[in-house]
């Protein structure tokens, strides 16, 4: 039987990454879940997040937000789908907290890190898929008016979103110890889609082998 996989696609807010993900995860048969708002409990601590009357949230507060959330998400789907033997994709993870609360929030980094690493106890993605875009790929994307969102997040500037797509890149190289790989999201979606699921396909091949 294949070894399950955890499998997460990270990136900026319109780099493709929810439609990525949804098909990643009915190509895969896999588990799709999100972070945050990928339980019950989490989908009310995402409408507080998200919610942009409250902009008083502070930097730290969002950071153990966004780790009780992820506590909960782990605990609920991700860690009993591995255990039976069914893979799971999800939508961001403790990358972009790192990103978002770690680096462009100003937070200090490595406080972010121990408290997500915390939040997962033993559990680490297999792969972190990042779908790397510019800004200029990212302004035209939102100028469509498919991307509008009363989300907090999203209703941040354009030099935000700059910082962010640096702070992933940055991540990429800082977590050695997890494996990244990085597809080009300004391509057209079938050629984004076809460059997932080969890195994912390399994956489950070297779990065969090692069989």
């Amino acid at each position: 039987m294949p070894k399950p996989l955890y499998i997460v696609l990270e990136g900026v807010d319109s780099c493709g990454k929810t439609t990525q993900s949804m098909r990643l995860a009915e190509a895969l048969g896999a588990q799709l879940t999100r972070e945050p708002g990928g339980t019950r409990i989490g989908q009310e601590l995402r409408s507080i997040l998200l919610d942009p009357s409250n902009s008083e949230i502070t930097p730290l507060t969002e950071l153990l937000l966004m780790n009780a959330d992820r506590v909960q998400n782990l605990s609920e789907e991700v860690v009993p789908s591995l255990k039976s033997g069914i893979s799971v994709v999800s939508d961001r993870s403790f990358v972009s907290t790192l990103a978002y609360q770690g680096i462009v929030r100003g937070l200090e980094f490595d406080l972010a890190l121990q408290v997500c690493e915390i939040a997962m106890g033993e559990v680490r993605p297999d792969i972190v898929i990042l779908l790397d875009i510019d800004i200029e790929q990212v302004r035209a994307r939102r100028g469509t008016g498919q991307h509008n969102s009363t989300d907090r997040f999203e209703q941040e500037q354009d030099e935000f979103r700059e910082k962010l797509i640096l702070a992933y890149r940055e991540i990429a190289q800082r977590l050695t110890n997890i494996r990244f790989v990085v597809v080009d999201a300004r391509n057209n979606p079938e050629d984004v889609h076809a460059s997932i699921l080969a890195a994912v396909s390399e994956l489950q091949k070297e779990h065969q082998d090692d069989q």
